[in-house]
């Protein structure tokens, strides 16, 4: 999923799952069952986008992001491979 502000501008961008019977939302950071939480360290990007009600959580065309077709996206897939390497502990749902 994004999240856009009231000019439309993607905030933030996390996926949701289902863990052992729960919502579960995961970003870069990690993984966390409350969704508070997982927008805790953007609230000061959104706070125009809150206090004016104006910002909406779009689902992503996960077939379309698959492609990587996107400027910018094989960087970002890199990126986000590295960062998983580096803190396969964050990421691991076998535990």
């Amino acid at each position: 999923y994004e999240i856009r502000d009231y000019d439309d501008y993607m905030r933030h961008v996390f996926c949701k799952a289902t863990y052992r019977g729960q919502d579960v939302y995961i970003d870069v950071r990690g993984v966390t069952t409350d969704f508070s939480e997982c927008m805790s360290d953007f609230q000061n990007m959104f706070y125009n986008s809150f206090y004016y009600g104006v910002y909406r959580i779009v689902a992503r065309n996960l077939e379309e992001d698959m492609k990587l077709g996107d400027e910018g996206d094989m960087t970002g897939y890199l990126f986000a491979q590295s960062i998983i390497k580096k803190y396969r502990n964050f990421y691991d749902t076998s535990l």
